[in-house]
């Protein structure tokens, strides 16, 4: 028997670091937040650390990524084919706990330093990244 929960009615609501940075992706940047307690530094961003549960007051520029776990993707969510695959990839940047699962160029393989390309017209969401190119 399939079971299928609708959640249309569901808002997440990012709170006052989550706001914070998405402020800041709509400013054209990428950043993460830092630990005030054991200086940890972790995307995507909380209030408290998820090391030491300090409260975490400030964002930092989080620099170039790497690609891990590319795949390729040729289905939807409904398991429809795709008119064009593409490509997702986990990217985690040197010094920062955590990452993020996002779009990536076609040309980009597990590995590659990569680097956000933003839209031209940003609205303050993780979508505001179009994909990352390598570097």
């Amino acid at each position: 028997m399939e079971v299928r929960m609708e959640i249309d009615a569901y808002e997440y609501t990012p709170g006052p670091m989550g706001d914070k940075w998405l402020e800041e992706l709509k400013q054209g940047r990428l950043t993460a937040s830092k630990c005030s307690s054991c200086g940890t530094v972790f995307l995507p961003p909380k209030l408290y650390c998820p090391v030491c549960r300090g409260e975490a007051k400030e964002l930092v520029p989080t620099g170039k990524g790497r690609a891990v776990n590319v795949v390729q993707v040729k289905v939807d969510d409904e398991g429809k084919k795709l008119t064009r695959p593409v490509k997702l990839a986990l990217i985690r940047f040197d010094g920062i706990f955590g990452g993020l699962l996002h779009y990536v160029s076609d040309e980009v393989e597990e590995g590659d330093q990569v680097k956000p390309k933003f839209k031209v017209e940003r609205r303050g969401s993780i979508t505001d990244i179009e994909f990352f190119e390598r570097v």
